[in-house]
């Protein structure tokens, strides 16, 4: 009873420190559905997998609402109730983490310090902010520490194939700091596609989920329900 006592508090401290925003913290697999389209199903699968190997993932789509983030916070969750340490972060939110280190007068290295203890990561909206020559190498360092390290990390992003996402991670010409490498874009990456490997960069098309929920369930957001169809 002592042991499964101190396993439970130790779950619970887990998942204090996994910074899961108070919206995501009732993401889980069960409340997931898979039926409103294939990919969804098969972003699922690959979620799935990659809970059993600890293999790192990349949830890919430029459509939003269709389960990305949903689905990724299921695995930080799953995990976390394995005991292992975890962290949610939003890439823009890291963004301005680090900006205001650099301000006062800090490297940003305190941060990705904490951030590298974690041993399932998931990094949400990654491209989404916007990349200068200092963010771009902390998103080297991070995931090149990561990649190097073996350590599980899970990626959402707008960006549905890799060219996209690499412009995305590269600072505009003007940006790249004196001394920088310009094609710090193309070294991340080279890195996401051998930590996700083959059949685990997955792409959906899904549509939007809240969408689709309006669309049947009323007249929300301008959305004739089945009622007024004719479909009920």
């Amino acid at each position: 009873m002592r042991e499964q006592r101190i396993w439970g508090q130790q779950i619970q401290k887990n998942l204090r420190l996994a910074r899961i925003p108070k919206l995501l913290q009732k993401c889980s697999f069960q409340s997931f559905d898979p039926t409103f389209h294939p990919d969804a199903r098969k972003m699922l699968t690959a979620s799935l997998e990659a809970l059993e190997t600890g293999s790192s993932l990349i949830l890919a789509s430029a459509i939003c609402g269709n389960g990305k983030t949903h689905l990724a916070v299921s695995l930080l969750h799953a995990s976390l109730g394995q005991g292992k340490r975890g962290l949610y972060l939003s890439v823009p939110h890291l963004a301005e983490v680090l900006r205001n280190e650099v301000s006062g007068g800090y490297s940003g290295e305190g941060a990705l310090r904490f951030i590298e203890k974690a041993e399932v990561l998931v990094l949400d909206d990654l491209g989404k902010a916007n990349s200068s020559g200092f963010m771009a190498e902390r998103m080297y360092a991070l995931i090149n520490s990561r990649y190097l390290n073996e350590q599980q990390t899970i990626f959402t992003t707008n960006h549905e194939y890799p060219e996209d996402l690499e412009k995305a991670l590269s600072p505009p010409p003007g940006r790249t700091r004196e001394g920088g490498d310009p094609s710090i874009g193309r070294s991340i990456i080279s890195r996401l596609i051998q930590m996700c490997g083959a059949g685990r960069w997955i792409l959906s098309r899904a549509p939007d989920y809240r969408m689709v929920q309006a669309k049947e369930n009323g007249r929300v957001f301008g959305f004739r329900g089945k009622e007024e169809k004719g479909e009920v």
